[in-house]
């Protein structure tokens, strides 16, 4: 990724505060949301806000009102700003991204708030991080936004929006930065499309894994039944599943991941199912890239 660095901005004053905490993360171009996508609810700037109404370093005047940041440095600020500059960002249709455009650190003196918003009426982007604060040697935030086109867009459709992001710095204003999006095809193979369980037990079961390969230009979110899988049968994707499970994580392109498919019969019999398997939870149009069937097929024998 392509990265420009604009020089500290000396200040002498500070305006007025407003911001909560939270870093959003992305990877500047390349990944979704889940993100991580990432989500709101912590402060990547090290350290907690104040609460609403209060704020440090008493009334100083010559430095303005204070900010969220509860432990402030004597002095003005000294911003510290870096545009990330991301490439265009490939969404895979029934998908999303989430990018980071522009880091906000301080380097000293007096912390400041920032909030951020899309110019413009674009429904495709949103911010990722609407507001936080720049405290004094607890690292940068980052403002960014999340990427996410209508559900009957067709691969090819484009996007451009500009983030704009206000700080309570009166030397450093206001910040934009341009963000331009694709929507693309999903493409996916897998390293078959049978799946046999054999014979088994009632009352026990059985795990299958099947590859899956994300041949396409963008992350891979989401791959699942069409439709309810009946049992015997189970589908499982390629999440970390358990008690506290983290947010599914996408398949970069190129890479792989295992989806399992489970057989645990509670009567004897013989079984078999077919499932077809997308890359969208919803309708999307056929440009964006046909479903793909797998057959399964287990025996049940009593125990």
């Amino acid at each position: 990724m392509l990265r420009g660095i604009v020089p500290l901005f000396p200040l002498a004053l500070l305006a007025a505060c407003g911001g909560q905490t939270h870093h959003a993360d992305g990877d500047g171009g390349n990944s979704s949301a889940g993100g991580s996508a990432s989500q709101a609810g912590s402060h990547s700037g090290g350290q907690a806000p104040a609460s609403s109404g209060s704020g440090s370093g008493g009334s100083d005047a010559a430095l303005g009102p204070t900010s969220q940041c509860i432990f402030d440095e004597a002095g003005p600020s000294a911003p510290r700003i870096e545009m990330l500059h991301p490439p265009l960002l490939m969404v895979m249709c029934g998908g999303s991204v989430e990018a980071d455009l522009i880091n906000i650190g301080n380097d000293a003196g007096r912390g400041f708030d920032w909030t951020s918003r899309m110019l413009g009426n674009d429904p495709v982007f949103s911010p990722s991080e609407p507001q936080s604060s720049a405290c004094a040697g607890f690292g940068v935030t980052t403002a960014g936004v999340y990427v996410h086109f209508p559900a009957l867009a067709a691969p090819g459709q484009t996007a451009t929006g500009t983030l704009q992001v206000t700080t309570t710095d009166a030397a450093l204003g206001e910040l934009e930065a341009e963000v331009s999006a694709v929507l693309v095809a999903s493409q996916f193979s897998l390293d078959s499309h049978s799946v046999e369980f054999g014979s088994t037990s009632v009352g026990q079961g059985v795990l299958v894994r099947v590859t899956v390969h994300n041949l396409g230009l963008a992350p891979l979110e989401f791959l699942g039944p069409t439709s309810p899988l009946q049992a015997p049968f189970r589908y499982i994707d390629w999440g970390v599943h358990g008690e506290d499970p983290p947010p599914l994580q996408p398949i970069a392109p190129g890479d792989s991941a295992e989806i399992k498919f489970w057989f645990s019969p509670t009567a004897p019999g013989d079984f078999s199912a077919e499932v077809e398997l997308s890359t969208s939870n919803g309708d999307v149009p056929a440009a964006c890239g046909s479903p793909q069937t797998l057959t399964l097929h287990g025996t049940a024998t009593a125990p």
